[in-house]
Order: C-alpha cells, then structure tokens, then sequence
C-alpha cells in the first residue's frame, strides 16, 4: 500500500510540475504578445517595430536566427524588414535564395531547406483576405518545436498580418483625406487664380486692339506682347497645378496606382511599359505613394512625349539599408547635352522632378543610356524606414525578385 501511495504522489508531482511548466509558457507567450503590441503602439508602419517584434519573438523561442519579410500585393517579390544581427551589429545574411515565393508559399506554417541545409520554419503573416508577408526563423538542427510553440507561432504571424492590414487601412484613409484635400486646392485654383489670368489675358489683347485702333501703340506693343507671354505661362503653370493635385490613386492603393498609371500612359500611346513593383504599401505614408506616382508619371510623359522610346522599364525595390529606389529606364534618343542640371528648359520639367525628390527627403537623378535612351533613378529613405538600427547606411542590396 505504502507503494502505490508514493507512486501515485510522484505521478500527482509530475502532473503539477507539466501543469506548472506549461503555464509558464502560456505566460510568456502571452507576455511577447503583450510586448510585441507595444512595439506597434508607438510606430505602427515603422521597420523599427518589426525589429521590435523579431527580438521578442526570438527571446520567447529561446535561441536566435529569423527575418520578417513583407510581400507586395500580387505575392512576387519580398522586402526583409527586419532580420537577426550577426556579432558585428549588421544585418544577418539570413536568405541566400533569389526565389521569394518558396518562402511565400501556403497559408499554413511549414518548414523548408534553405541554403547550406539549414532548417527554415515558415510563419506565413495572414488574414482572412489577403497575405502580408512571411516569418521565417532557422531551427537549430537539434531542437524540435513543440505543438504548443508552433500554436504560439501561428497566433504571433496572425498578429504581425493584422498590424501589416492595419497600417495598410491607415495609410489609405490618409490618402483619401490627402486626396480630398488636394480636389478642394485644384477647385480653387481652377475658380479663381485660373480664371483671373484668362481675364487678365482678354483685357491685355483688348488693350492692344484699342491703342493700335487709335494709333496709339508705339513702343508698347513689345510690352504688351511680353505680358502676354507672361500671363500665357503663367496659366500654363496652373494649370499644371491643377492636374497635379487632381491626380488621384485609384482604389486598391499605392501598387495599383502605379500600374494604372504606367496602363494609361502605355494605353494612348505606343509605348511598351514594363513594371515590377517590390515595395509593400504599408512601407509608404500618403504623401509618399502620392509624389512617388506622380514623379513616375511626369517621366512617363517625358519618355512619351519627347524621348521618341519604344519601351520603358520601371522598377521599385528596397534596399536592405532602408533606401527606396525606383529605377525608370526607356530606349529613345537620350537628354540633350545640358538638361541633366535639372533646369527646366521649356518641355522637360526636370527641376520640377527634383523638387518633388526633395519633398521626399532623397534625390533623383537622369543618366543618358548607352546606346540610346534615359535613365531616371529616384532614391530616398520612406519615414517607416527611419531609425532603424538594422536598416544600415552602406549594406548590400538584398531586395529579391
């Protein structure tokens, strides 16, 4: 009796001390999430708070060694946000593979061979609507994940997706309102300042009518004629406002915009526009997506219009230090010497392109391509990029295609 009395207070022991242990790791995945939602209180689209979420999501695991990676709309390409740092603080070569989607693959968590044969658990970051992106966490080759950290781990990549949907939502309210702002500037500069210079105009022209009738012209005819030209200009430059602030981003946001814009411009003309957008929307405020379609617009029409190009490659990535480029390169006959100083000379608008690289915080840049054609490279660093410590000046590019 004494036996089966000490053996049922042992298994009673066991029992408690499982109870206890799987408590405690219920506490503490419930402590990352609590964590990993403060990450994203402060900085909601920030790759800081994705580097935030990764050390914690490490720290419950208990050993180091992942990459979040965030998918474009149509799931082709992947931007690495965050990683794990090596020893010298800089970003961890985690992926040596330039084919994102055997990591973007399925809804459910799977684990996959990267290069040299390590172990790759896949954390796929999902809604019920749409794929955000990937966690990807390498597995030392001699632990195995329990179903209770692999259940933690479908809850933590459905989290990390509704922070990537909400950031999403946010930024496409901020661009309607920007929008809708921006609708109410054209309305008045089409009621009053447009409709000012038109009347200016017709007054001047009747003024020359008058004082030639009565011979009284004189000297003030090429006056006159200057003014003209000056209000002819002058209404031009408005009226260029105006378009630019009724440009508006169709629904669907940002990877959208640039399709319907590059669709449009290649759709009346016979330009062959190619585009490979790699950069998730969520990455963008409004105001970014906004000067970024319309500078990818203006160079459009300026390979339409003046380049005489057959085809145009536009391309957008981001750099593994946190630089957003997009590269637009056509095949016509090139900038003629001078116009790369950014002066605007009449039909090429190229100071206009650098002003708007400048309200982006970046530069941008014209290149004559050899044989023939134009490059344009705008390069700038989105807010969301910003302090960083991961995202390193200098860094290898490491957007995959």
């Amino acid at each position: 009796m004494t036996t089966n009395i000490h053996s049922q207070r042992h298994a009673v022991i066991e029992k408690y001390n499982k109870r206890c242990k799987e408590l405690a790791e219920a506490n503490h995945a419930l402590e990352c999430l609590y964590d990993i939602e403060k990450c994203f209180s402060a900085a909601p689209t920030s790759a800081a708070s994705y580097q935030c979420a990764l050390d914690r999501i490490e720290h419950l695991l208990g050993f180091s060694g992942a990459a979040i990676c965030l998918n474009n709309a149509r799931q082709q390409a992947a931007v690495m946000l965050a990683s794990t740092p090596s020893e010298t603080g800089a970003r961890m070569a985690f992926c040596q593979t330039r084919n994102c989607r055997a990591c973007l693959g399925g809804r459910r968590l799977h684990e996959v061979r990267a290069a040299g044969g390590a172990r790759v658990l896949q954390v796929p970051l999902v809604t019920r609507k749409s794929r955000y992106g990937v966690l990807s966490i390498r597995l030392p080759e001699n632990r195995a994940l329990s179903s209770r950290e692999h259940a933690t781990l479908g809850t933590l990549g459905a989290r990390l997706a509704l922070f990537a949907e909400a950031a999403e939502l946010r930024v496409e309210a901020e661009r309607r309102a920007l929008q809708e702002e921006r609708m109410a500037i054209a309305r008045d500069l089409h009621d009053s300042l447009a409709h000012t210079l038109a009347y200016l105009k017709i007054q001047l022209l009747r003024l020359r009518s008058r004082l030639g009738m009565n011979g009284q012209a004189g000297g003030l005819d090429e006056v006159i004629t200057e003014l003209a030209q000056g209000l002819t200009d002058a209404n031009a430059q408005v009226r260029e406002l105006i378009t630019t602030f009724r440009l508006s981003l169709p629904q669907g946001g940002f990877e959208s915009a640039v399709t319907h814009v590059a669709g449009q411009i290649a759709s009346r003309s016979k330009l062959d526009v190619r585009v490979h957008n790699g950069v998730p929307a969520s990455l963008l405020t409004a105001n970014e997506q906004i000067n970024v379609v319309q500078i990818l617009k203006e160079s459009l029409v300026n390979a339409e219009r003046h380049a005489s190009a057959g085809s145009v490659s536009v391309r957008l990535h981001l750099r593994n230090n946190g630089i957003l480029t997009m590269e637009i390169e056509d095949d016509g006959i090139g900038l003629p010497p001078g116009r790369s100083t950014g002066r605007r000379g009449g039909r090429y608008g190229l100071g206009i392109l650098r002003e708007r690289a400048r309200i982006l915080g970046g530069k941008i840049r014209f290149a004559r391509r050899r044989p023939t054609g134009t490059t344009v490279v705008l390069a700038f660093m989105p807010e969301s990029c910003k302090s960083n410590p991961m995202l390193e000046a200098g860094s290898d590019e490491r957007q995959r295609a």
